[in-house]
């Protein structure tokens, strides 16, 4: 047991060990507070702020190529977000399902393959590298896990969607993604009490902050179209 907890903590774990708390504390709100799961400024804030986190990622490797692989980055961009059935499942969900698989991903190497692992790996400048491609492998490895995991999910929350289908057409929305383009982006609708999280699309592009109206909703992309008003 006392090897268990020393391994939680040490350093290798220590990123995994802290989203897992952080996780954990959210939902700790959650009971306490009794916030309904996917209403509220959180879930939009979080689905906003990790596809900002990736396009600009994207935007930022790609600044010197003259934007010529731009549709590339939206397409990766869209397939991670659908993957993740992000827009669909509420972002905090989602973020938890993927946070608790990178954690015991963390715990499997650093117990049971760590102690096997040549000496090399401990050196400095060597173990950095390696715990950052080990990094990128467990959670490219929880994102597929976390896919699957989620599906489920989806005829949980799906009244959230239908409910919207007809009622939100006409109403105004601001854009929280980084932008929006033909393929992906997500926007904030104000309904009853609170917001709802939407995946959009726009035939004209929108950054990030554009007011504007949900003009249809498209079944087989389970996404809404809108189109600006400023």
């Amino acid at each position: 047991m006392l090897e268990f907890f020393s391994v939680v903590i040490s350093g290798g774990m220590l990123p995994y060990t802290g989203l897992l708390g952080f996780v954990l504390l959210y939902w700790l709100f959650v009971a306490m507070t009794g916030l309904e799961i996917g209403e509220g400024t959180l879930d939009g804030a979080v689905e906003g702020s990790v596809d900002g986190l990736i396009d600009g990622a994207v935007d930022g490797a790609l600044d010197g190529t003259g934007g010529s692989l731009e549709g590339a980055s939206h397409g990766a961009l869209g397939f991670l977000s659908g993957i993740l059935h992000i827009g669909t499942i509420p972002a905090t969900l989602i973020l938890t399902l993927l946070v608790m698989k990178a954690w015991v991903l963390g715990m499997v190497y650093h117990l049971y393959l760590l102690p096997h692992m040549p000496a090399w790996v401990a050196k400095p400048v060597i173990g950095i590298l390696f715990a950052i491609v080990l990094g990128i492998v467990i959670f490219t490895i929880s994102i597929f896990l976390t896919s699957l995991t989620a599906r489920p999910f989806k005829l949980l929350f799906r009244h959230n969607s239908v409910r919207g289908y007809h009622h939100l057409v006409g109403k105004t929305c601001v854009v929280i993604s980084s932008r929006v383009t033909e393929t992906s982006g997500q926007a904030e609708c104000k309904h009853d009490d609170g917001f709802l999280a939407l995946k959009v699309w726009s035939r004209d592009p929108m950054m990030k902050g554009a007011e504007a109206v949900i003009v249809s909703y498209d079944a087989d992309r389970d996404s809404y179209q809108i189109k600006s008003i400023t």
